[in-house]
């Protein structure tokens, strides 16, 4: 905030910083200060000030207004721009108020996006919420609630049911624009009588009331805005209707622009930072009488899609949540039992990952996320089939039976392994009605066909017999098996080699479904859902209207506070396009052509590991590379010595299981060559994890296209910073908003004149 402006005001910057006792530079531009970010007494001067020299920025460039508005504290910048105080005695009024705010405690404000304000207060009165109100409104449903923070926390749940897209509570301690505030305002009044203002030289309207400014009002209106409701939404229609049809943002971001783009009234087009914006007309828009019909469709067509109602009912009571929605798994621990409480606690299905990770930080990893959460029933683990070597796929399917981990989701599995089928099965009794029924339960991750087939039917029997001659299944567990599949759910997902394109593959993987349950003598039906490329409520709608049972997301969650890579990765993650992804050879897949997509953004290390591949095929051994290709390897991909690469790589192999050495893809690639392509893949892994400043071009990050769609969906918005985006913040704001798209397209079709 503020990064395009400090430099062209020096004296200004440096005069206010002495006047506020803090860098307000450094508290905008410097990571290290976020710990601030959330305190009122550093936030409230700090946009006064980036406020102030974007404003002398637009006089600069020859800009005028005749009316000016600002949003919440804003509003002491636009009394400055009118000539009521000069800029540093209006600065010593925004500090002595964020003083006096930041010392109430107790207090939350939340964004609810969705809601109209009537319906907000209506859902406050039935819950009976005594302390909250609506402290702002911004747009068509789109206000702020404000209130004792428990009471907001509460109300959450309660948004969301009502049909509220998006309800984020935010860090400040104070109920901001409430009557809460009562005892600040009567401090500030008395503060206020101490200070002169001088006549006003351009209207100003109030957002307390939506009324202009008179010159005697000032000390009034600023007092009563303590605890008043901001009405943004009256006061652009008040403008428009007065004659404004241009208006310019002044400040950090365009939050404001979108909101005026959105404000609906009876009013004529206005134009906003340059853009024409149409200002909708209950007759234009959703609010339109539906032609034709009788009163049952009318009602129905008025109705709302909970997101709650998306998907199967069956995915959802099987798992004990309140969405069909799953958070995939990541590598290398960036899947965090921090994570995947927040998610459980949201109502969300969501997987640690395992691949990169010992089995004892798995064990730990488990056991943390139970602990904190008592989160047992609707959370699980994924194990990756091509990452495992036989005996760590054991330990891991031996800790989760141990522990009790009822949930596995497993990806990159193309055969049945005996560990898998053991798991599957084992602890499998018959419920009240006689029908087998599994004590785990499994989703499988497919992209083609033929493996989906292999998961919807039940285990081969030659399986089932050397498990129960090894003892490890019961003759009634074997009995049963006959009669359960193998996974219980199957999730479509795009392949990093190409093989598929998941809404694609989709129709193909339902029909293969209903085509095996009509063959077989199974009882349960097999959920089939959707992932990879699902990065925005779009995307999810088509899988939902396709017919998937729920949605499965991934590179989304990976630029989130709770993901556990480095900041440094998600400031790159948070400014990535659909175009900024590329295949890269697999670690373990490489000598059979796997690839998975990975982020290139300012990144050499898709090409470089291209290249290492073309390398691997062209020399059998690290003798055989050419003195020029070694020194490039030495110099720019590791900045080390190659033996020491490669000594490294296989003492940390011999020190664990956590890489296969018998898989399919290594079976040509056993040599130094190979060992020296994955020491390069391990090395930009953790290179990323730590964020190292100086070695960003070999970062390896596995993220897919979607990160790119999510974030083009969410700029302008509170989400376009990942610290905002938490991931139960997220998943509710996907689900709600694809009910939506999915409501408005069921309208929009069943109101169209087909004839």
């Amino acid at each position: 905030m503020g990064e395009s402006v400090f430099a062209l005001f020096p004296d200004k910057v440096a005069q206010a910083e002495a006047l506020l006792g803090f860098s307000v530079t450094d508290f905008c531009l410097d990571g290290a200060q976020q710990e601030r970010l959330d305190s009122i007494a550093f936030a409230v001067p700090a946009l006064y000030v980036v406020n102030e020299l974007a404003f002398q920025r637009a006089v600069a460039e020859g800009r005028e207004a005749d009316v000016l508005i600002g949003h919440g504290f804003g509003e002491y910048n636009a009394l400055c721009a009118a000539g009521a105080f000069e800029f540093f005695a209006g600065l010593a009024m925004v500090q002595v108020l964020a003083s006096l705010l930041a010392k109430e405690s107790g207090g939350a404000i939340a964004s609810v996006v969705g809601l109209t304000a009537e319906a907000t207060e209506a859902v406050i009165e039935k819950a009976g919420y005594s302390t909250v109100s609506v402290a702002s409104i911004d747009g068509p449903c789109h206000l702020s609630v404000a209130g004792m923070r428990s009471e907001i926390v509460a109300a959450r749940n309660a948004f969301e049911d009502a049909g509220a897209l998006l309800v984020v509570v935010h860090p400040a301690t104070a109920a901001l624009f409430s009557p809460h505030l009562k005892a600040v305002q009567h401090a500030f009044s008395s503060y206020l009588t101490h200070q002169t203002f001088a006549p006003l030289s351009r209207k100003v309207i109030a957002g307390a009331g939506a009324g202009y400014y008179t010159d005697s009002a000032v000390s009034h209106n600023l007092a009563d805005q303590i605890t008043s409701s901001i009405r943004w939404q009256d006061c652009i229609r008040r403008a428009v209707r007065d004659g404004c049809d241009w208006f310019h943002e002044i400040g950090h971001g365009r939050r404001l622009t979108g909101l005026i783009e959105k404000i609906a009234g009876d009013c004529p087009p206005a134009t906003c930072n340059g853009i024409r914006v149409a200002v909708k007309r209950a007759s234009d828009g959703d609010d339109a009488s539906v032609a034709g019909g009788n009163d049952q469709l009318q009602a129905a067509l008025q109705s709302v899609i909970p997101a709650t109602a998306l998907g199967s009912a069956e995915f959802r009571q099987a798992y004990n949540v309140r969405y069909a929605y799953v958070a995939g798994a990541m590598s290398h621990g960036i899947s965090t039992p921090q994570m995947i409480c927040k998610l459980a606690n949201a109502g969300f299905l969501s997987y640690l990952g395992t691949t990169g990770v010992s089995v004892e930080d798995v064990e730990r990893s488990i056991t943390r996320t139970m602990a904190e959460n008592n989160a047992s029933t609707s959370f699980g683990v994924n194990v990756t089939g091509s990452s495992c070597s036989a005996a760590r796929e054991d330990a891991l399917f031996a800790l989760l039976q141990r522990l009790g981990v009822r949930h596995v989701s497993i990806s990159e599995y193309f055969r049945l392994s005996h560990a898998l089928v053991w798991y599957r099965y084992s602890g499998a009794t018959r419920n009240a009605s006689g029908q087998p029924a599994p004590c785990n339960r499994l989703l499988a991750k497919v992209s083609r066909t033929d493996t989906a087939r292999l998961f919807m039917t039940p285990a081969p029997a030659s399986i089932i017999v050397e498990l129960v001659a090894h003892g490890k299944l019961t003759e009634e567990e074997a009995e049963l098996a006959a009669a359960m599949p193998i996974a219980d759910d199957v999730c479509v997902i795009a392949d990093g080699a190409g093989s598929g394109n998941a809404l694609a593959l989709l129709p193909a993987i339902l029909c293969l479904r209903d085509t095996v349950a009509s063959l077989t003598e199974t009882s349960a039906k097999i959920c089939v859902g959707i992932g990879g490329g699902l990065g925005s409520p779009h995307a999810s709608a088509a899988g939902f209207t396709i017919g998937a049972d729920f949605v499965l997301t991934g590179s989304i969650n990976q630029c989130t506070p709770e993901a556990g890579t480095s900041d440094t990765v998600k400031d790159i993650l948070q400014s990535i396009c659909v175009d900024d992804t590329a295949y890269a050879p697999s670690r373990d897949q490489f000598a059979i052509g796997g690839r998975e997509e990975v982020l290139k953004k300012g990144i050499l290390l898709p090409a470089r590991a291209a290249r290492l591949r073309q390398w691997y095929r062209q020399y059998k051994s690290l003798f055989a590379v050419p003195d020029d290709i070694r020194h490039v390897l030495e110099g720019k991909y590791f900045k080390q010595n190659l033996d020491a690469v490669l000594q490294g790589l296989q003492q940390a192999e011999e020190a664990s299981t956590l890489h296969r050495s018998n898989s399919d893809g290594d079976r040509d690639a056993s040599g130094e060559m190979a060992m020296l392509y994955k020491a390069y893949l391990d090395q930009g892994m953790h290179l990323a994890l730590g964020g190292v400043p100086d070695r960003q071009v070999d970062y390896l990050v596995y993220c897919g296209a979607a990160l790119g769609a999510f974030n083009e969906w969410v700029r302008g918005s509170e989400l376009e910073d990942w610290r905002n985006r938490h991931v139960d913040t997220i998943a509710t704001r996907m689900m709600n908003e694809t009910a939506q798209i999915m409501m408005r397209r069921i309208r929009v079709l069943s109101t169209t004149d087909h004839g």
